[in-house]
């Protein structure tokens, strides 16, 4: 684990996925079985799980990333500190990053939409 970078757990309660990040290690679990169902590296260092709707929200020092609440990875993007995100109405999210605001589909990620502008 990286110093200054707590781990982070997210159950998904509707369908007993836990969702588990350390230093630059994310994964979700099926808890009836202990089935790894998704691993990952995100760059630098993993900061917290939340859940918006459907879709749990994975952020990093570096990325940004939505999973359903079975475990799969539905979208990421690539973000730089200092960055954050928010929520628009019950299906929009937007990021933050340096001062550049980028909304898009919570369900669909960014696509080819650039979340860092230079």
């Amino acid at each position: 684990m990286r110093e200054g970078f707590a781990a982070g757990v997210h159950i998904a309660q509707n369908t007993g996925v836990l969702f588990f990040g350390c230093g630059e290690s994310i994964a979700s679990y099926d808890m009836a079985t202990g089935t790894k169902l998704h691993h990952d590296i995100t760059p630098y260092a993993f900061h917290s799980w939340n859940r918006h709707g459907d879709v749990i929200i994975m952020s990093g020092e570096l990325e940004i990333a939505g999973f359903a609440t079975d475990g799969t990875k539905l979208w990421s993007g690539a973000v730089e500190s200092p960055w954050d995100y928010g929520t628009s109405g019950e299906d929009k999210i937007y990021t933050l990053v340096m001062g550049h605001r980028v909304e898009f589909p919570l369900h669909d990620g960014p696509g080819n939409l650039k979340l860092v502008s230079r």
